[in-house]
């Protein structure tokens, strides 16, 4: 049986800045499906019931093996891709999650 790890994204996109939004996302999400990473949930947190409202996106996907999923966010071709990640989001966490065993 596979391990499968979760990337999570959270998010505040700089609206101001929407063509660099969709540069980034026309960047990154190739890089991310060609790791076979499979969306769970695309969601806008539109309350909160306790505690701080950070950001306003979550991104959540699937991937098949966390060791690809790092080197491919240390890679050359993702590199190029943050100066239009930093223009374009206010906020931008990525976290990698595994089941609790």
């Amino acid at each position: 049986m596979s391990e499968i790890t979760n990337l999570i994204v959270t998010s505040e996109p700089n609206f101001s800045e929407k063509d660099a939004l969709q540069e980034y996302v026309k960047g990154v999400m190739p890089l991310l499906l060609g790791l076979d990473g499979k969306i769970v949930k695309r969601s806008m947190i539109t309350d909160t019931i306790n505690g701080k409202q950070n950001f306003l996106f979550i991104l959540i996907m699937d991937f098949p093996s966390k060791k690809a999923l790092k080197s491919m966010f240390l890679s050359e071709e993702y590199k190029k891709l943050i100066p239009i990640r930093d223009k374009c989001f206010n906020l931008v966490n990525i976290h990698f999650a595994d089941d609790m065993k």
